[in-house]
């Protein structure tokens, strides 16, 4: 009965999606192939307009570094790695803050050892910075250690740099 219920609810959100958008749900073509019963929960529409379920594994590894900081008129040196593995395909990163005195500079670095990004914190506004990489396997240039450096000297602020791989 539970998973009669749960096949319903998603086939009357999905038509509405569908509706909703305009799609005739006969020409929307979408194979569905159930795989393993754990992972992510797919919806789509088969030929025919017949709504399916199916749970798919997603595939590779994905990992996250989040560091963030309230700096009240002090200095600040700090260095830390973050990993991008062989079979990731995306990088991501942001880097947000301000600083009311002084600033705080964040740092990239590639693998290589180049400088990938800089941001400088200071009052002259509060920054939010975001970019989203995708990668080939022949493209080197993104995995590896990422080096963060962040250097403040008698700021007052706040910063957060998030950098994630999947």
């Amino acid at each position: 009965m539970k998973n009669k219920r749960i096949v319903l609810v998603s086939f009357i959100i999905l038509t509405s999606i569908i509706i909703g958008s305009g799609i005739n749900a006969q020409e929307k073509k979408v194979v569905i192939e159930p795989t393993k019963a754990t992972g992510v929960l797919k919806t789509g529409v088969v030929q025919g307009g017949t709504a399916g379920l199916a749970w798919t594994i997603s595939e590779g590894k994905s990992t996250r570094l989040i560091l963030k900081k309230i700096i009240q008129v002090e200095s600040v040196s700090k260095e830390t790695e973050f990993e991008v593995d062989k079979d990731q395909r995306r990088f991501k990163v942001s880097i947000s803050g301000f600083c009311a005195a002084g600033q705080i500079h964040v740092t990239i670095l590639r693998p290589s050892g180049t400088t990938y990004k800089t941001i400088i914190l200071d009052d002259s506004a509060e920054l939010e910075w975001s970019q989203s990489v995708r990668f080939t396997e022949e493209d080197k240039d993104y995995t590896g250690k990422w080096i963060i450096q962040i250097v403040a000297k008698e700021a007052d602020g706040f910063y957060e740099v998030v950098l994630s791989a999947d």
